[in-house]
């Protein structure tokens, strides 16, 4: 199955498209010395190899990647950073986190985000917070009652 490649093609797009867009519902690399990421399909790793080859040192590649990226999350590369980046209209959350104490060695987990999921959870919350101010607009209502009655 060829890559669905985003416009601003690099490391991060070219994972969350394939995230994003095929049975492959999570996937992480490990950029160190190397770049690994298990389990991709030929057509990723051969896109990634072609994204190498600019750059000798994985972890620039991806550091670029993330500053290059279409993505909502913080301004700046660290370990802990969390984005969302849409692609073909899937979300695809992904964390960074360094490994160890290695200055130059992270992981970057991706996962494909339900929505379907994600509105019946949302619808749920809503429900949950309307049963709430209902129960608080009865508690209203009853202690009002209650001041009249006393008065």
């Amino acid at each position: 199955m060829p890559l669905n490649v985003m416009p601003q093609q690099n490391l991060l797009t070219l994972i969350c498209a394939e995230v994003g867009t095929s049975k492959l519902s999570e996937a992480y690399l490990l950029a160190g010395a190397t770049l690994e990421i298990p389990g991709a399909s030929p057509s990723l790793l051969q896109a990634v190899q072609e994204e190498l080859v600019s750059e000798n040192n994985p972890v620039e590649v991806l550091v670029k990647a993330f500053h290059t990226a279409p993505v909502t999350s913080a301004p700046m590369f660290a370990d802990g950073v969390k984005g969302v980046m849409n692609t073909d209209g899937s979300a695809v959350e992904f964390q960074i986190r360094r490994i160890g104490n290695a200055p130059e060695v992270f992981r970057v987990q991706f996962a494909r985000v339900d929505v379907a999921k994600l509105i019946l959870d949302t619808d749920q919350k809503i429900a949950d917070l309307a049963d709430r101010v209902h129960q608080l607009e009865r508690n209203t209502i009853r202690v009002r009652e209650v001041e009249v009655q006393t008065r």
